[in-house]
C-alpha cells in the first residue's frame, strides 16, 4: 500500500456497517485473520510496497477499506461507530530487526498509541505479542517478569508493560498474544524471517543448530481460531500465551518433511539473542475457555503441504 491514506476512498462506503479494522492485514498472520473472518467486513490497514504481499489478500471479497498506517488513528477517530473491533497485526515482525528506534516508533509507540485509541471509544483491542518476551526463561507463565534477549522481544514486551498498567482504566477489551513459532499458508514474503517448514519444504540439505534447539509451533489456523473466540467473547481481556504447550526439536520438522539435513554451531553473534527453548504455558488460556486441542505438528505440516506449498497457487 502507498505511504499515504486514500481517506475519501472510504467514505464510498457504508459508515453503519459494523466491520473489523486488521492491521499488517497483508503479512502472515493477518492475511489468514481475514481469510478466516470472510463472512466480515474488514478495512485492510497495511504497506504493501513493491513486493507480492497483495496476493495474501487477492482472494479476499469481504475488503471494505484500506487505510494506510499512518492514517489509521484519524480514520478510526472519524468512524469508530461503525468499528467493531481493532486486530493489529502490522508491526515490525522480524526478530533479528537491529534498529532499535524503529522498533519502538512502529512496534512499541504506535501499538500503545493505537490501543489508547481504541480505548477511548470502547473499541476491543486485540494485538500481537510474542514469546520473545521470555527471553532464556523456562518458565512461560504470562505473570511472570521477563526479560528479553533482543530489542524486537523489549519493543513487544513494552506494550504489554504499558497496557497492563493502565489495565484499570481500560473501557474496552484488550488482549495480547504471545504467539509462539506460528507456521502455515502466505508466508512466503518472509524470507529467512519465515517458518523452518517454509524454509525446509522442497529444498536440499537444511542446516540446523547443534544442540538440540527446540520450540513450540502452531499452526496459523489455530491461532485464528482462537481469534475468532476472543471477537465472541468481548469480556476476556489480558495477555495469553498461543502456543500448543508442546516443544519439538527443528530436526522433527525435517524428518516430517523428508528432507535431508545436517548440523553446524550457531554463530557467535547469535548466542546471546537466541531462544534455544520455548513451550507455552496454556493454563491461563485454558481458564479462560479457550483452548482446543491444536493441530499437531504433523497434521498442520501436511495440510500446510497439501494445499499450499505443493500448489502453485499458495495463497489462502
Amino acid at each position: 500500500m502507498p505511504r499515504h491514506a486514500e481517506q475519501e476512498h472510504n467514505k464510498d462506503f457504508d459508515e453503519n456497517r459494523q466491520m473489523i479494522v486488521v492491521t499488517g492485514a497483508a503479512g502472515f498472520i493477518g492475511s489468514n485473520i481475514v481469510a478466516d473472518l470472510e463472512e466480515k467486513e474488514i478495512i485492510v490497514s497495511d504497506w504493501l510496497g513493491n513486493g507480492n504481499k497483495w496476493r495474501n489478500l487477492v482472494k479476499r471479497k469481504n475488503i471494505r477499506g484500506l487505510v494506510s498506517p499512518e492514517c489509521l488513528l484519524d480514520y478510526i477517530d472519524t468512524t469508530h461507530n461503525s468499528i467493531t473491533a481493532v486486530i493489529h497485526m502490522g508491526a515490525i515482525s522480524s526478530t533479528a530487526e537491529a534498529d532499535v528506534d524503529k522498533l519502538l516508533e512502529w512496534n512499541t509507540a504506535y501499538s500503545v498509541n493505537l490501543w489508547k485509541c481504541c480505548n477511548r471509544y470502547g473499541i476491543p483491542f486485540i494485538y500481537a505479542s510474542s514469546a520473545a518476551i521470555y527471553g532464556a526463561s523456562l518458565n512461560f507463565n504470562e505473570d511472570q517478569d521477563s526479560v528479553p534477549l533482543n530489542p524486537y522481544g523489549w519493543s513487544k514486551n513494552l506494550v504489554d508493560q504499558a497496557i497492563l498498567t493502565a489495565a484499570e482504566k481500560d473501557k474496552s477489551q484488550f488482549v495480547g498474544l504471545r504467539f509462539f513459532n506460528v507456521y502455515g499458508p502466505n508466508e512466503y514474503h518472509k524470507g529467512s524471517q519465515g517458518s523452518m517448514v517454509f524454509q525446509a519444504y522442497g529444498k536440499g540439505p537444511i542446516g540446523l543448530f547443534n544442540g538440540d534447539p527446540q520450540r513450540d509451533f502452531i499452526y496459523v489456523k489455530d491461532c485464528c481460531r482462537i481469534i475468532r473466540g476472543l471477537l465472541n467473547n468481548p469480556g476476556i481481556s489480558g495477555i495469553f500465551n498461543i502456543g500448543t504447550g508442546i516443544a519439538r526439536p527443528f530436526d522433527d520438522i525435517a524428518i516430517i518433511l523428508g528432507t535431508d539435513m545436517y548440523f553446524f554451531d550457531m554463530p557467535e553473534k547469535m548466542r546471546s539473542q537466541y531462544q534455544n527453548f520455548t513451550k507455552a504455558d496454556t493454563k491461563k488460556i485454558e481458564a479462560a475457555g479457550l483452548w482446543f486441542k491444536p493441530t499437531s505438528l504433523e497434521k498442520g505440516i501436511k495440510d500446510y503441504v497439501d494445499n499450499y506449498l505443493s500448489r502453485k497457487d499458495q495463497y489462502r
